[in-house]
């Protein structure tokens, strides 16, 4: 035991270890910046008692999807207070980083997830991180994919030339270099949905190279979750890459049952030596931007081209049938917690069921009545 005058006692709690031990009272002894001792004693000399009974003592915790890329550069608390000193940043394709030559372009694709305005962004993964640094809790970094097509063909969908695969694989392996941790996608969102399979392929043997990891939004959850499932799986075995999917779930309760199926796949792919893994979040609701919802060749062009098709009957009708039929979690269960504009603030709260004579999915973005 030491007895030094930066030495803290954090007296009487009852200790989770993270080890998967059983919780059990007593004392832990903080020197510096460590952990010295854990036991039952007499505090040293000099040392600040904490008094701990009726409360837990438990390593940090470690948010492993996080969308916090600005809120961590603010010193905020909401995660310290949880309990959280660690986030991984950079998730579903998103990161704030690179920037493309019109920094509003990477603003429209991210800010829906971000929350943010518009004076953030940063050339590369350093630039980000050196930031990054005095946050209140350790922050490490993913790449988003949709970030780099963004950055190199701004709203462009579909197969890329071979200049910019060379690019993104170069920018990839740059950004590994400074530090990020690995790589994301989101196959949900435009401009990822429109990736094919080959262009994945690469990126993600750069991530193997580097020995970083994977992390995807997956292009479904709900009616071809087994055939996401698949794609992944296959990519990773191809690749070599460490893989992680992101917020495991089947959505829609057509779809439950095909999560044991998934589950099945993912283990006996592990067992045969994919190193892969999943997290999953521990209540039924996810939060999104309302744009995944519509088919996303509606946003090719971004906002402006979202907004001309939409103001198009003919177009608007096309997207409706579509938006329709892809929501496999029904209408009845999606939520409004937050809009862009006065305007359209009472709209908070409410379900998208049709009313008031006025098509709701669509309203919401143009205000236009069928």
């Amino acid at each position: 035991m030491t007895s030094g005058m930066d030495s803290i006692l954090l007296k009487g709690g009852t200790i989770i270890d993270g080890t998967g031990a059983a919780p059990r009272q007593g004392d832990v002894l903080i020197s510096g910046a460590n952990i010295t001792d854990i036991g039952s004693f007499t505090a040293p000399a000099h040392a600040r008692v904490v008094d701990c009974h009726g409360l837990a003592v438990a390593p940090g915790f470690i948010d492993s999807h996080s969308h916090s890329d600005l809120q961590v550069l603010e010193g905020r608390s909401e995660k310290t207070a949880q309990g959280v000193t660690a986030e991984v940043v950079g998730n579903c394709g998103f990161s704030p980083y690179p920037t493309p030559p019109d920094l509003q372009l990477l603003h429209n694709f991210a800010n829906g997830i971000f929350c943010g305005g518009d004076a953030w962004g940063w050339t590369d993964a350093k630039a980000y991180l050196d930031r990054a640094q005095h946050s209140n809790t350790t922050v490490f970094s993913l790449i988003g994919h949709g970030s780099m097509r963004i950055a190199r063909v701004g709203d462009r969908l579909g197969p890329l030339a071979e200049p910019d695969l060379d690019w993104m694989e170069q920018t990839l392996a740059n950004a590994f270099d400074e530090g990020a941790c690995g790589f994301s996608t989101g196959l949900m969102y435009s401009p990822g949905a429109s990736a094919p399979a080959a262009e994945l392929e690469r990126l993600c043997r750069v991530v193997s190279r580097h020995g970083k990891i994977y992390s995807t939004h997956m292009r479904d959850y709900g009616d071809h979750l087994i055939e996401a499932v698949d794609e992944q799986l296959d990519l990773a075995r191809r690749t070599g890459c460490r893989l992680q999917i992101s917020h495991f779930q089947a959505v829609g309760e057509g779809n439950w049952n095909k999560q044991a199926v998934a589950l099945e796949k993912i283990e006996n792919a592990a067992a045969k030596g994919v190193d892969v893994g999943f997290d999953c979040y521990p209540y039924i609701a996810g939060s999104t931007v309302m744009t995944q919802l519509l088919p996303q060749w509606a946003l090719e062009d971004g906002i402006d081209g979202m907004l001309a098709r939409l103001a198009d009957r003919g177009e608007r009708k096309k997207i409706a049938v579509e938006t329709e039929s892809g929501l496999a979690q029904g209408w009845h269960n999606v939520f409004v917690s937050s809009v862009g504009s006065q305007e359209n603030h009472g709209l908070v709260g409410q379900t998208n069921r049709p009313h008031s004579g006025r098509a709701w999915t669509y309203q919401r973005a143009r205000a236009q009545p069928e």
